[in-house]
């Protein structure tokens, strides 16, 4: 079977469920990865007076790949992802329900060929009766087919409520090896196109490029200083070019809206990434300012 009747043949396959625990050294592993020194993730005394009462997880947190699919274990770009959140974020040591089921697949035409995207859905539950999921992700893949330390700020927010307020642009340090091996270790995504020379240029690309889920927790940054006042609610990012060791990422965007929620005032904002005058990734967030408990 060729890698497009497999990709067909898998579309409404669904993992079994798999149960993990939040343990601690991996949020400290991913929130150094992706470059977030709040201290709600790595510090207990700090986390134990703040509203959740313990360490808690970045929302970018990934718990982890699921085997078995079916799809390449490589050489597959991310296109798009989006993902909503329901409830606090997940404190360390809490157990989480996961699984993941292939939506969809589609072809279209690219400048280099025919291109397959497989589209995922991925849901991550707390097992205890009434608790809130914490998030649902889907996920855009595209393949070449052939027979992807701070403290807590007193802000709420990045900026004013006013649509149209631009967001202080950010610019990052450039990207490393060093990064991308330790993103791959903390998310659990090893496809060689990330870390290795060799298996990025047969894959027809330029030198290993970083993951588009790291892309999309570095966009985050803008939000990295506020879990105390709130949290990313939704999050969607569409990935249009490539990260390449060496590459300066600018992080920018501006407010769209503010709105009074059922659960709080909820804030929406544009966001880029850019290399110089190329945007690599855009996308769109929301970002709910919630009372003092923590808990769902």
């Amino acid at each position: 079977m060729n890698q497009i009747e497999r990709s067909k043949s898998t579309v409404g396959k669904r993992s079994e469920p798999a149960w993990d625990v939040v343990e601690r050294a991996a949020v400290r592993k991913f929130a150094e990865a992706i470059g977030n020194p709040n201290l709600l993730y790595v510090d207990e005394a700090v986390a134990k007076r703040s509203r959740y009462g313990a360490l808690v997880a970045p929302r970018a947190f990934e718990y982890g790949e699921i085997e078995g699919m079916g799809w390449p274990a490589g050489g597959m770009l991310h296109s798009e992802h989006r993902i909503e959140y329901e409830g606090s974020p997940v404190r360390v040591g809490e157990e989480v329900h996961c699984y993941t089921e292939l939506k969809d697949y589609y072809e279209k035409e690219g400048r280099g060929g025919l291109l397959g995207f497989v589209v995922v859905e991925s849901s991550t539950r707390r097992p205890r009766a009434g608790a809130a999921s914490p998030c649902r992700t889907w996920g855009g893949h595209a393949g070449p087919q052939k027979d992807v330390g701070g403290v807590v700020s007193g802000e709420t927010v990045p900026t004013g409520e006013a649509a149209g307020d631009e967001l202080e642009e950010r610019v990052l340090t450039p990207a490393t090896r060093l990064q991308l091996i330790k993103y791959a270790e903390a998310s659990g995504d090893f496809d060689p196109i990330h870390t290795m020379d060799e298996a990025a240029k047969d894959a027809g690309l330029p030198g290993v490029i970083a993951h588009g889920m790291l892309i999309l927790a570095t966009m985050s940054v803008l939000f990295f200083p506020f879990p105390e006042s709130g949290n990313v609610k939704t999050f969607r990012a569409r990935f249009s070019g490539m990260v390449l060791v060496g590459d300066v990422l600018s992080v920018g965007g501006r407010v769209t809206g503010s709105e009074e929620t059922g659960e709080g005032r909820l804030h929406t904002f544009d966001l880029y990434a850019r290399k110089g005058d190329d945007t690599g990734a855009s996308g769109e967030v929301g970002f709910l300012v919630t009372g003092a408990e923590g808990a769902p």
